[in-house]
């Protein structure tokens, strides 16, 4: 059963990795990622009043599919990301993988690299703030997700939501619920109880979901 499941595993990474499309590498140079206590004042603590964020984002996708303890699954990845039409998402995908295997030096160094090579890339920050919540950082997580914003420049969905658990993260309580209510605003039904807002990402890796659960007790006492 364990086989049969693996090659299943192994035949959707590369049905996955064979499809993501090429970009020709930015070999602009980009400055290394700052150290997580630079970036204390590089994000948006509190929203804007009546703030509204509906628009989609196509760099803002998760790949709950994509389990950081099947070796196959890193070792996919890991070819993927050192090909010689390496993508964005290529790299993107494998510093996540890293940083959840808890190889922080591997994942930041691999984002670095990212940087570097496609520097105005919003899958690249986006993934960098997921990145940086995962190896406890959620000041940096909170300054990657603002370029995100930045780049994509418009009020992507995934903004409040995310922010609200790197703030409770930070034990920014305030900041975080007022984000929050702004996601509920945003996705009224998905995470209009508890219950649903559990179900809604329920594919969350274990670290985001405890943050998760950590704020809905906080915006849902009953």
């Amino acid at each position: 059963m364990r086989s049969s499941h693996l090659r299943s595993s192994a035949l959707f990474l590369a049905a996955l990795l064979s499809g993501c499309a090429s970009q020709s590498p930015d070999r602009m140079a980009a400055a290394p990622i700052a150290a997580a206590s630079d970036h204390a004042n590089a994000y948006q603590r509190l929203p804007a009043a009546n703030a509204r964020y509906r628009d989609g984002d196509p760099n803002a996708r998760a790949e709950p599919r994509l389990n950081p303890e099947v070796d196959q699954h890193a070792a996919l990845v890991a070819r993927a990301a050192q090909g010689p039409s390496v993508s964005a998402e290529d790299l993107a995908r494998q510093g996540y993988l890293l940083s959840l295997r808890g190889d922080r030096d591997g994942a930041i160094a691999t984002l670095d690299e990212a940087r570097t090579r496609f520097p105005d890339n919003g899958r690249v920050y986006w993934t960098l703030g997921w990145v940086w919540l995962n190896l406890d950082e959620p000041a940096a997580a909170l300054a990657a997700w603002q370029e995100a914003e930045r780049i994509h420049g418009g009020r992507p969905a995934w903004v409040p939501y995310s922010k609200a658990i790197a703030l409770i993260a930070l034990n920014d309580e305030e900041a975080a619920l007022a984000w929050w209510q702004v996601a509920r605003r945003t996705l009224p039904y998905q995470l209009g109880s508890a219950k649903r807002a559990l179900r809604t990402f329920s594919y969350w890796r274990p670290k985001e979901r405890a943050l998760l659960e950590r704020l809905i007790a906080l915006a849902y006492p009953d």
